[in-house]
């Protein structure tokens, strides 16, 4: 989701590792559940194919919309986070000692494109 793109592209090495967390969290809840829907799908299917197929849409509808809420709520998480190049708690907003220390060839390369005068 671009949302997410957005925030992740800031201070990529970072922030991909809350990424890297949300994503194993659905990827792995969605592999561990596979099996399960699959028997009751068959079930169905053998008492009624379209029940099955209902069973199947409504399950990857819900599936689906749960992900792209859970992407939304991970880029205001994110956000919140990782703001200011400062790290804060998501819970209560509060900072937490360090902060994002961007390249400096990175630095140099804003510096020398928006020719801004750093500060010593």
């Amino acid at each position: 989701m671009d949302y997410v793109d957005f925030h992740t592209a800031v201070a990529y090495d970072v922030l991909i590792e809350d990424v890297k967390e949300a994503r194993y969290k659905w990827e792995g809840d969605a592999l561990t559940h596979t099996s399960s829907v699959d028997m009751k799908a068959y079930d169905l299917y053998l008492e009624d194919p379209e029940k099955a197929r209902e069973y199947l849409t409504d399950y990857c509808i819900d599936n689906a919309n749960q992900v792209v809420d859970a992407w939304w709520e991970l880029g205001d998480d994110l956000f919140v986070k990782y703001n200011h190049f400062k790290i804060y708690t998501i819970e209560d907003g509060q900072r937490k000692t360090g902060s994002i220390k961007l390249p400096e060839w990175y630095q140099r390369l804003v510096v020398q494109e928006d020719n801004l005068t750093p500060i010593e």
